[in-house]
C-alpha cells in the first residue's frame, strides 16, 4: 500500500470541484435563471465580501449550495461504487480500510464520507486533521472510521507530469465548455455588435497587445496563484473564463458558422492549451508546497523531499516554456487574422 500524496489529493479534489461547480451553475440557470455562486466569481475582484455573503445569507445562495452538495454527493458516490472518476482514473485513488470489515459496512462508511466531502466547508475542517493524524495522513472522519486514502499501483500508472496535464485539461475545458453552453443555449446573451474596421491597424501593435493580455492572465492569474494552494488559480480561472465565454458566445451568435470558425478557432486551441500548461505550473507549485509539508509532518528524510523537488522543478520549467510558446503562437495567429 502507498499513501496518496497530499498534493495529489488536493489537486484531485479541486479538479473534481471545478467540474461540479460549473455543472451546478448550469442547473441553477436551468431551473432558476440565476446563480449566486456564479455571481461570486464575477464580483470577487470588485467586492469579495458581498460575493461571499450573498452565497451564505440569501435564499438563492443557500439553494445554490444545496444543489452543489447534491451534485457532488451523486458524483462521489458514483465514483466510489464504480471506481470511475477523476481521482480514481488519473491519480489511482482508492479508499481502503485499516482493518477488515464487512463490505456493506464499508459502503455505509464511504457514503457518509462522501456526504462530508460534498460540502466544501465541512471537508476543509475535516481535512485539517491530517496535521494531527500524520502517520496515515487521515482526516478526522477517516481516523474515526479507520479509512485510508491509498494509491493503487497499476501497470498503466500515469507519470506525475501526465496526471497534472490531464487534470489541467479537465479543469479548463470543463469550465469553458459548460459556461459556453450556458451563455449560448440556457441563458443566451445578446450578440456582440460588429466592428466598423479601422485603417490604423498595425500588426505588431495588435500582437503586442494580445500577447501582453494573455501573458498577464497566464502568469499572474494562473501560475502565481499556485502559491495559494491552487485556490487562487481555481477562482481566477472561473472569473476569466466567464468573460471569455460571454465574448465567444456573443461572437458566435452574431456571426455565421463560417466566420465564427475563421475568427475564433485558429487561435483558440494554441491559446487555451497555453493556459492549460500555465494551470499545470500552478498545480506543480501547489504540489511542491504540500509535499514539503507532508515530508515535515511525517518526519521524512529531507533528502527524499529534495529528490522529488528536482522532478517538480523540471516539470514547472517545461510546462512554463510550453505555456509561453503556445501563447506567442496564439497571439501571432490572432494578430494575423486581424
Amino acid at each position: 500500500m502507498k499513501l496518496l500524496d497530499l498534493g495529489d489529493r488536493v489537486i484531485a479534489y479541486f479538479t473534481e470541484q471545478s467540474f461540479l461547480v460549473a455543472l451546478s451553475i448550469i442547473i441553477d440557470f436551468a431551473f432558476m435563471k440565476k446563480s449566486y455562486i456564479l455571481g461570486f466569481f464575477v464580483l470577487y475582484q470588485i467586492d469579495f465580501i458581498t460575493g461571499i455573503r450573498n452565497i451564505f445569507t440569501t435564499q438563492y445562495g443557500l439553494i445554490d449550495l444545496a444543489i452543489l452538495s447534491i451534485v457532488s454527493f451523486i458524483y462521489y458516490t458514483f465514483e466510489s461504487l464504480t471506481n470511475f472518476g477523476i481521482a480514481s482514473l488519473i491519480f489511482h485513488k482508492r479508499i481502503i480500510t485499516k482493518y477488515s470489515i464487512r463490505p456493506a459496512l464499508k459502503v455505509r462508511l464511504i457514503l457518509v464520507r462522501n456526504a462530508i466531502k460534498s460540502f466544501f466547508l465541512i471537508e476543509f475542517f475535516n481535512f485539517l486533521f491530517v496535521l494531527i493524524y500524520r502517520k496515515y495522513m487521515q482526516t478526522a472522519y477517516d481516523r474515526t472510521t479507520n479509512l485510508i486514502v491509498s494509491e493503487i499501483n497499476e501497470n498503466d500508472h500515469k507519470s506525475p507530469a501526465h496526471q497534472l496535464v490531464y487534470s489541467s485539461i479537465i479543469v479548463y475545458y470543463s469550465i469553458f465548455g459548460l459556461l459556453l453552453l450556458l451563455y449560448l443555449y440556457i441563458s443566451p446573451i445578446a450578440a456582440l455588435p460588429r466592428g466598423t474596421g479601422s485603417s490604423s491597424y498595425h500588426f505588431y501593435t495588435f500582437f503586442k497587445s494580445i500577447l501582453t493580455n494573455n501573458m498577464e492572465l497566464d502568469l499572474f492569474k494562473y501560475v502565481l496563484s499556485g502559491f495559494t494552494l491552487f485556490i487562487g488559480t481555481f477562482i481566477n480561472l472561473y472569473s476569466s473564463t466567464i468573460l471569455e465565454t460571454v465574448v465567444m458566445a456573443g461572437l458566435i451568435r452574431g456571426s455565421t458558422a463560417n466566420s465564427a470558425m475563421r475568427y475564433i478557432l485558429p487561435q483558440f486551441f494554441p491559446e487555451t492549451l497555453g493556459y492549460i500548461f500555465g494551470i499545470a505550473v500552478a498545480m506543480v507549485i501547489t504540489h511542491f508546497i504540500l509535499s514539503f509539508f507532508q515530508s515535515a509532518l511525517r518526519r521524512e528524510r529531507f533528502s527524499y523531499f529534495l529528490s522529488k523537488s528536482n522532478n517538480y522543478g523540471i516539470m514547472a520549467i517545461t510546462f512554463l516554456a510550453m505555456s509561453v510558446s503556445l501563447l506567442i503562437i496564439g497571439a501571432l495567429i490572432e494578430a494575423s487574422i486581424g
